[in-house]
């Protein structure tokens, strides 16, 4: 949340994606993915992301989680928008 809200959005990207690839089953891959489609948007590094996604698909991942990340892939090779909110996700 404080990347986000501090602007930093190629820190948070960076930090999204080396949990991504560290710990692709953890909850946090799934339930942040949205945000970093909006980010890598912002930080102009779409193609990097969608590397990302593209690992997880051959990971077992929960439904949930797996559901989250085909939604974000969708959005990520369209032009949907979707809102950055710095701390949508903060507990």
């Amino acid at each position: 949340c404080a990347l986000k809200r501090e602007g930093l959005y190629d820190r948070w990207l960076q930090v999204y994606l080396s949990t991504l690839y560290r710990h692709p089953t953890h909850e946090l891959v799934g339930v942040l993915a949205a945000d970093a489609v909006a980010i890598s948007r912002v930080a102009g590094r779409q193609e990097e992301l969608s590397t990302g996604f593209r690992h997880l698909s051959g990971i077992p991942l929960d439904s949930l989680a797996r559901s989250r990340i085909a939604r974000s892939m969708a959005r990520l090779q369209t032009d949907s928008p979707v809102p950055v909110d710095p701390c949508e996700h903060a507990s």
